[in-house]
């Protein structure tokens, strides 16, 4: 592709140690390339054969730029994408994951007015036979009114789901969004943490967004791991945590007010009880995982966070949300201990 032709799509895909799909999600791709289209992938250190793979796909199709790094991480791998992308839109896809067929041309002539294009998803988990299709966290009752502004988006979309970070509405693939938003509002991904950084890209995209538009097709397939990063040990899980609460405050300090953030907050304190505290690689002994805990529910808005958000809220329908729900009454009756041994459940 010639550098002075008009790209109106980047496709973004970061690749780290991804060899098994690699191949299956950069077909997929391709079924979509037209003129106007490029595809950067950003090899982020892998020690596998995914730069291999990718190498081979950038010497086939001159549609494709692989960019090589040393590993830093998704978030810089993105940023580093988003630096060199000449579209008028990006979109994201990770490296085991896949578009559907003919997903891509179904939105053409539907986003002249819009920033930000949300489509429906289908889902895979790698380690059962578990398989869902369809939108899950966006109703299509809500959204099949087309054009909708953030402040609407948001606020309709919290009669549905109280949490701020379900799957579909918070992570970048699954979507595209107008370059022009990202860059002018000089959006990143946040670098220095390692889960939730979509989260925090797409709620400044949608807060500088002026229109939102829903279209219902199934753009994206996206595989689950059951032994994803995000489910196992990490002995730097708090350091995370506060890193994801704290872009957000940084960001916009109002929002600690909010009943999403309040909840959301919660929610990953709970995860932090489960995937944490409660983990049986963590060898602290319970005096020290008492005390971490304690201090952590002493920082002001985390403290604010556990007295308000209702108990009934998370104790609802499935077993997962009742054991929710009791750890939530356990921090908030300052019973450390107990929390911590529920949290096994």
């Amino acid at each position: 592709m010639e550098k002075n032709e008009k790209v109106r799509l980047s496709i973004i895909i970061p690749v780290y140690n991804a060899d098994r799909y690699l191949k299956q999600c950069i077909e997929s791709v391709l079924e979509h390339i037209d003129e106007k289209t490029e595809v950067i992938i950003v090899n982020d250190g892998s020690t596998d054969s995914s730069l291999e793979i990718c190498e081979c796909f950038e010497k086939k199709y001159d549609c494709i730029r692989v960019i090589n790094k040393i590993n830093e991480g998704v978030s810089r791998a993105r940023n580093i994408a988003i630096e060199q992308a000449r579209g008028e839109w990006i979109t994201f896809i990770d490296a085991d994951d896949m578009f559907q067929r003919n997903a891509i041309k179904s939105i053409e002539g539907l986003e002249s007015d819009a920033d930000v294009i949300l489509c429906d998803y289908s889902k895979e988990y790698i380690y059962s036979q578990q398989r869902s299709t369809g939108l899950i966290e966006i109703p299509n009752e809500l959204l099949k009114k087309g054009i909708l502004n953030f402040p609407t988006y948001v606020n309709q979309i919290r009669e549905y789901s109280y949490s701020i970070d379900g799957i579909n509405n918070w992570t970048c693939w699954g979507k595209f969004f107008r370059k022009k938003i990202i860059c002018e509002n000089n959006i990143k991904f946040p670098e220095k943490i390692t889960h939730g950084e979509d989260l925090v890209f797409c709620y400044q995209v949608y807060s500088f967004a002026m229109k939102i538009y829903y279209c219902p097709i199934c753009l994206y397939f996206y595989r689950i791991n059951n032994q994803s990063v995000s489910q196992k040990f990490n002995k730097n899980r708090i350091t995370n945590t506060l890193g994801l609460f704290e872009n957000l405050l940084n960001f916009e300090q109002e929002i600690k007010e909010s009943n999403d953030f309040i909840h959301f907050v919660v929610d990953r304190i709970i995860a932090c009880c489960k995937l944490y505290f409660a983990h049986e690689k963590n060898e602290m002994n319970d005096s020290e995982k008492i005390k971490e805990l304690k201090e952590i529910l002493q920082i002001e808005y985390i403290c604010v966070a556990v007295k308000k958000c209702p108990v009934n809220k998370l104790s609802i329908g499935k077993k997962t949300n009742i054991v929710n729900g009791i750890i939530l009454l356990l921090l908030k009756k300052g019973m450390y201990k107990q929390a911590i041994k529920v949290s096994k459940i």
